[in-house]
């Protein structure tokens, strides 16, 4: 099994509310995410995935439900780090995705900036399994993540670092996938 880490861009997909609201209430329905090309060929059915939201934030003049449901919520914007952990199901496929998400679409996702024709990536499936995995209490903060890795041995943690600069995955290396699978379950069980 190999690790892997997706971004969510909050500036196009609201990964909190999605994950609060929908995936929630409809555990085992897959879920797709967009993939460099360069990991179509090394992601495989049953490798973990770690969600990560970026620090940015949509126009709140363009989603005001979002923010209403962000501050009823207590949530708070530009937080980067990993916010969610599931499990890849299926094999890379090319982009394009499926007709009936026109609705997470609609209410997730900010339809006006994705230009679907454009996108040469690719794309994989996944469920969250657990109510209790399915989305971070907390989430773990990209410094929390950093520190712990910087202090253990054996870790060049060369693969975290390159994320996320404008890139869609990046498979981790095995060492640092155990520490963040750790600390993801540690920090969301102590908090």
């Amino acid at each position: 099994m190999n690790s892997w880490i997706v971004q969510a861009n909050p500036e196009k997909f609201y990964i909190d509310w999605f994950l609060d609201e929908y995936a929630r209430n409809n555990l085992n329905e897959p879920d797709w995410w967009v993939i460099h090309k360069i990991h179509k060929g090394q992601i495989c059915s049953c490798d973990e995935l770690f969600i990560w939201k970026a620090a940015s934030e949509p126009s709140e003049e363009h989603s005001p439900e979002y923010y209403n449901w962000r501050e009823s919520h207590g949530q708070k914007g530009k937080i980067a780090g990993i916010v969610a952990r599931g499990e890849v199901i299926g094999y890379p496929r090319n982009f394009n995705p499926p007709l009936g998400d026109l609705e997470k679409f609609r209410k997730y996702r900010s339809v006006q900036s994705w230009d679907f024709d454009k996108i040469k990536d690719w794309q994989i499936d996944c469920i969250y399994k657990n109510v209790q995995n399915i989305r971070a209490t907390h989430p773990l903060l990209k410094d929390t993540i950093q520190k712990e890795l910087t202090n253990s041995q054996n870790t060049p943690f060369s693969s975290f670092l390159s994320f996320p600069r404008g890139r869609r995955s990046v498979k981790l290396e095995h060492r640092e996938a155990d520490i963040i699978r750790t600390l993801f379950f540690e920090y969301n069980v102590a908090n």
